[in-house]
């Protein structure tokens, strides 16, 4: 059966279990306030496979050298997420081609959210791959060119 109390969250990026029935973190066995002998989430934790955490640590930049800095404010305190820019289908791509751009938080929002700050990024990397390779070999790999 299915606990409609349990709620899955993070914390410094861990997650776990949490009944909002009885506040607090639970383990996974028994719930003594739903009466259900064993409870599952709906949905399971998603993970991620070694390949694909091994592809996420050897991310680099075809641009920029510093990933501990963002590449649009300067910033270097706080968080820096290390942004695949073209992203979907295209994340793999992104990641072996080296089209990572070093944000903060805010304009990592930023970059989700407002179109133009999105298109500038996309162009600006696909310049740089152009200077190596020809403009067909790209829009062979991505699908689209941002360019034109």
């Amino acid at each position: 059966m299915y606990c409609k109390y349990l709620k899955i969250r993070s914390k410094n990026y861990k997650k776990y279990y949490y009944c909002s029935l009885k506040k607090g973190e639970v383990v996974l066995s028994k719930c003594a306030v739903c009466s259900l002998k064993e409870y599952k989430v709906a949905k399971p934790l998603k993970t991620t496979s070694k390949k694909q955490r091994k592809a996420e640590n050897k991310r680099y930049s075809i641009i920029y050298q510093d990933l501990l800095k963002c590449a649009s404010c300067g910033s270097s305190r706080g968080h820096i997420d290390k942004n695949e820019v073209f992203e979907g289908k295209n994340r793999q791509n992104s990641m072996k081609y080296g089209m990572i751009v070093p944000l903060c938080r805010e304009c990592h929002d930023r970059f989700h959210n407002d179109r133009e700050f999105n298109l500038k990024w996309k162009r600006l990397f696909q310049e740089e791959f152009e200077k190596t390779n020809s403009r067909e070999k790209f829009i062979e790999i991505f699908k689209i060119n941002y360019l034109d």
